[in-house]
């Protein structure tokens, strides 16, 4: 949909480390391997039920109306704008640099930024002494590059420096946070067996979290993370990826959950505001796109705590279109 970057999808991303951590700390490689592969297909299986339920979409397709435009590439979306009397050009290109300010930095075919063009690519470029001077300097992109290198040596580095971004105004960093804290919750499978180093630092981050749950804490994040970016930043991969994280919640830890996801954005609007950086997104991008049901789909709305952006959409209109793998999607455009 809109921001080209896109977290890696969990299970992969944890079956990767977990055969990391296997093969570095393991003292017996067999055993260790037994717990990673029963951790990846409990994992597997959790994913394939996600995937049944929720992405039945992507595999057919709602019929759409014929009348409906269809919004397919960045060609498609500046000239449709342009035929609404707007700068196509000058909107998409204000889009992108929205969503490239709040830490999605990868490439965005829909809003014309290519691989070689993107942020994270002018990253790559740098050594890691450019990449913690920027850093120290506030730059969230260079806190996130730092983070993403980190994290198959130390993911606990790699969440602190994902934090730092937070507090650098990146809201993508929000969501690989959530992620991180998920990926930990099933690295100890792993670290109760071969690291006690290891099992013992992500006991002692549990400690940080109020709940003691980093499950929980992951979930609460992640809702955190949605309040934060608004609409723009959520889609449908992050409304199921919402829900898959509400699954691997406790029943009785849900409310909490949606309760402390306000103290997390509280947090981290504090911490933006002590940076000098503008606490909440409360300006949408010229334009983006959302799913149509997103309102029905949101989570916490049935606790007395319902995710709430701060983001004012009054300026924007909406015209319902298909995107490219065949889906409605409702297009904002606001002005400014």
């Amino acid at each position: 949909m809109h921001p080209a970057t896109r977290f890696t999808l969990t299970s992969t991303v944890m079956l990767g480390i977990l055969l990391y951590a296997v093969l570095r700390f393991a003292d017996g490689l067999m055993q260790d391997a037994r717990i990673a592969d029963e951790a990846a297909q409990r994992q597997e299986v959790t994913v394939r039920t996600k995937t049944a339920t929720t992405n039945s979409a992507i595999d057919s397709p709602e019929p759409v109306d014929p009348y409906v435009p269809r919004i397919e590439s960045f060609d498609d979306l500046v000239t449709f704008l342009d035929k609404l009397g707007l700068n196509g050009i000058v909107a998409v290109e204000d889009a992108a640099r929205w969503y490239a300010e709040r830490g999605y930095l990868d490439a965005n075919a829909l809003l014309g930024v290519t691989p070689e063009g993107s942020r994270s690519a002018y990253y790559a470029t740098l050594d890691e002494p450019t990449l913690r001077a920027m850093s120290d300097a506030s730059d969230a992109g260079a806190t996130q590059t730092l983070a993403r290198m980190a994290m198959f040596d130390d993911p606990i580095v790699a969440l602190e420096l994902y934090e730092k971004a937070v507090a650098q105004g990146s809201v993508y960093a929000n969501i690989k946070v959530a992620d991180t804290l998920s990926i930990l919750m099933d690295l100890r499978l792993v670290a109760q067996a071969s690291n006690p180093a290891l099992r013992k630092k992500i006991q002692d981050l549990r400690v940080r979290y109020p709940s003691r749950n980093l499950n929980t804490e992951s979930y609460a994040t992640i809702l955190a993370a949605m309040s934060d970016g608004g609409p723009p930043i959520i889609d449908d991969e992050l409304l199921d990826w919402g829900s898959w994280l509400e699954e691997r919640t406790q029943q009785v830890n849900i409310e909490y959950a949606c309760k402390r996801s306000a103290d997390i954005l509280i947090a981290n609007s504090m911490a933006r505001q002590a940076n000098g950086i503008t606490p909440v997104s409360m300006k949408p991008p010229p334009v983006f796109q959302s799913p149509p049901d997103r309102e029905q789909r949101m989570p916490c709305s049935a606790t007395g705590y319902p995710v709430v952006s701060m983001m004012n959409l009054d300026r924007c209109q909406t015209q319902r279109i298909v995107d490219a793998s065949g889906r409605e999607q409702d297009l904002y455009i606001c002005q400014p």
